[in-house]
């Protein structure tokens, strides 16, 4: 408790050093290491100990920082509930981990959390957070962050015509008569990707709108979450109540005493079994207005440790799929090397010949399933085993949290700013979203359709003038603004 109460202590202080997550990330790897030789003396595998230590990590590193504006913690989180919550369910539940069983993806995740620990430490002293000086602003930041609200508009205008695009074309999946199914088959009709680059838009639209400042009020947020709610009914994807949540969390709480953690997580344990709730309802066809029927309710509550899983016990098993060899990968670790063909637009060079391991694995599984655009996606840690074995396991950890840490250190840490700040923003769905897919996906949907369009928005916001309301007093005069020379979106202001 004291240690609790000290870690919340230097959150309130503001403090920046990270040597208590350095030390913290130390106490856990060694902790990991011990699970080694403890966890076969009471007859369990060691990922059983190592996510309850996963689980206090995470606790007292979202107190430190008092945000969730780490792509780093988000990281951990996620990869918490896909190591954690497979193991509450018996076999019988899913029909594909029954198939391959826990024990590959135990082994596996066995050496993944402690590699993340370590993996953090080294992150966290390559990369320390820099502190922030008092710095008076200039024409040159003003400038950037009227920018930043016209970019939130044109980014969220762009969206929800491209949703009504969508709608004209395919229907309505929320409340429509188009079943979430036929969503899978119209996402891969020619013209589509174009229209799901509403979702990217979207995405930067928030970011840009959280990064200007402005109030809840003002059009500039209003819009981008508009946008999210068109997605939403569009095509009825669950993940478009998370990505706005997630990053108005990040962009406005701040958790400054252990009471507003424990609030937290009370609230998204509710928020996440509300989200698995919908799921459970889609899955089984059971419509909006049924919502809070008692057998619809005691049914969903019956079968909770199943109905709360979601999709973590299908990505467990393709993890342990890997163990098992039921594809085999690229030769000459094409599955890594070759992933830059993801890149390539299919409009202009027709279809790659590059395959990653969740087209293989669909195909090898189900067939008729994965020519309609339905399948599994691979698990990031099962596509490492598969080329490297548990060497590339504790590469590619390494890796992922060097570029996380990055994006982090160059926002500024958690007092977000500039330029760097929209994208530490826009990256935090895709360090939710990194482990359930192959790298591949991560360089396609990431650096192609997210940074691309944050880029070219933020060009033509310099560009292009506009003015929404009045002009707020703040930003016709200079004010003092906690400026990092880190700023990637303009030269430091000196």
């Amino acid at each position: 408790m004291e240690m609790v109460a000290s870690m919340a202590a230097l959150a309130r202080d503001g403090q920046r050093s990270d040597s208590p997550l350095i030390s913290l990330s130390l106490v856990c790897f060694l902790a990991c290491l011990a699970c080694y030789a403890i966890a076969p003396a009471f007859d369990v595998p060691p990922n059983y100990p190592m996510c309850g230590i996963l689980a206090i990590y995470c606790v007292l590193h979202l107190m430190y920082r008092g945000s969730l504006s780490d792509p780093v913690l988000v990281f951990a989180f996620t990869m918490l509930i896909y190591a954690y919550l497979p193991l509450t369910i018996d076999l019988s539940f899913s029909q594909l981990l029954a198939r391959f069983g826990y024990n590959g993806a135990n082994l596996i995740y066995a050496a993944v959390i402690p590699s993340f620990f370590a993996g953090n430490v080294i992150a966290m002293l390559w990369m320390p957070l820099q502190k922030h000086r008092e710095q008076v602003a200039t024409a040159d930041t003003q400038r950037r962050e009227a920018a930043f609200t016209r970019a939130a508009i044109l980014g969220s205008a762009t969206s929800i015509a491209l949703s009504l695009i969508y709608i004209a074309r395919n229907g309505v999946v929320l409340g429509g008569d188009v079943a979430y199914s036929e969503g899978f088959v119209d996402r891969m009709a020619a013209g589509a990707g174009v229209l799901q680059m509403a979702v990217p838009t979207a995405i930067a639209a928030l970011a840009f709108a959280l990064m200007s400042r402005k109030r809840f009020s003002s059009i500039a947020m209003w819009l981008p979450i508009a946008a999210f709610f068109m997605l939403l009914i569009s095509q009825g994807q669950r993940k478009y109540l998370i990505i706005p949540a997630l990053m108005l969390v990040a962009g406005r709480v701040r958790f400054g005493n252990p009471l507003t953690v424990v609030a937290f997580g009370m609230a998204g344990v509710i928020a996440y079994i509300g989200f698995n709730y919908l799921g459970y309802m889609r899955t089984y066809g059971i419509d909006l207005s049924q919502a809070l029927d008692q057998s619809v309710l005691d049914r969903f509550f019956y079968y909770l440790p199943a109905n709360v899983s979601g999709e973590t016990p299908a990505l467990y098993a393709t993890t342990s799929s890997a163990y098992t060899g039921f594809i085999v990968p690229l030769p000459n670790f094409g599955d890594y090397l070759l992933s830059w063909a993801m890149l390539l637009p299919q409009f202009f060079f027709g279809q790659i010949t590059y395959q990653p391991a969740t087209t293989r694995f669909s195909y090898a599984l189900d067939p008729v399933a994965a020519s309609q655009g339905m399948g599994y996606g691979y698990s990031l840690w099962g596509e490492a085993y598969l080329v490297g074995g548990f060497l590339a396991i504790t590469v590619v950890a390494l890796i992922s949290i060097i570029v996380l840490r990055f994006i982090y250190v160059r926002a500024g840490g958690s007092r977000l700013i500039g330029m760097a700040g929209v994208i530490a923003l826009s990256t935090l769905y895709y360090a939710l979203w990194l482990q359930r897919n192959p790298i591949a996906y991560f360089m396609r949907e990431y650096v192609l359709f997210q940074l691309v369009p944050t880029f070219a928005l933020y060009w033509i916001a310099l560009r292009v003038k506009f003015r929404i309301g009045k002009q707020p007093a703040s930003e016709r005069a200079s004010v003092n603004l906690r400026v990092p020379d880190n700023d990637i979106s303009s030269p430091a202001v000196r």
